[in-house]
C-alpha cells in the first residue's frame, strides 16, 4: 500500500485524527499557559507574605525595645541607662543628656544673636519700605 493511498478518499479518518490530535494540542498548550501563570501568581504572593512577616518581626521587636525603654523611664531616673541608650530632653530652661556624655555634639545657643540680626536690618528695611529689592540687594 503506497502512501499516496492514505490520501484518497475516504479523507475524514485523517481529517478527524488530525482534528483530534490538534485539539489535544491546543488543549495541552493553554493548560501549560494557565499553569504557568499561576505558578507566577503564587511566587508572587509568597515573596509578599515573606515581606510580611518581616515587617510583622520588625514591628514586633520595635514594640518591644519601646516597651522596655517605657518600664526603665518609668523607674527611677537616677538608675543607670541600658547599653547604648542615651536620653535627650530639651525643654525652655535648655538642654540635659543623660548619662553625660552620651553624645558626641551638644548643641548650644549663642548670646548674641541681636547682632546678628542687626546685620541684615537695613536691607530689610530698604527692601520693604521702599519696594527696592535691587538697592537691597546692592548694599
Amino acid at each position: 500500500m503506497p502512501v499516496l493511498d492514505w490520501f484518497r478518499p475516504p479523507r475524514y479518518v485523517l481529517t478527524l485524527s488530525l482534528l483530534v490530535t490538534l485539539a489535544g494540542i491546543l488543549a495541552m498548550g493553554w493548560l501549560g499557559w494557565e499553569l504557568l501563570d499561576r505558578e507566577r501568581l503564587v511566587e508572587k504572593q509568597r515573596a509578599l507574605e515573606g515581606f510580611e512577616s518581616a515587617a510583622d518581626r520588625a514591628v514586633s521587636l520595635f514594640q518591644r525595645e519601646t516597651a522596655a525603654l517605657e518600664r526603665f523611664l518609668s523607674m527611677d531616673p537616677a538608675s543607670a541607662f541600658p547599653e547604648a541608650t542615651v536620653a535627650f530632653t530639651a525643654d525652655g530652661r535648655g538642654f540635659r543628656v543623660q548619662p553625660l556624655g552620651g553624645i558626641v555634639y551638644f548643641p548650644a545657643l549663642k548670646e548674641d544673636n541681636a547682632k546678628a540680626e542687626d546685620a541684615f536690618r537695613p536691607a530689610e528695611s530698604l527692601k520693604y519700605a521702599s519696594g527696592g529689592a535691587d538697592r537691597a540687594i546692592a548694599l
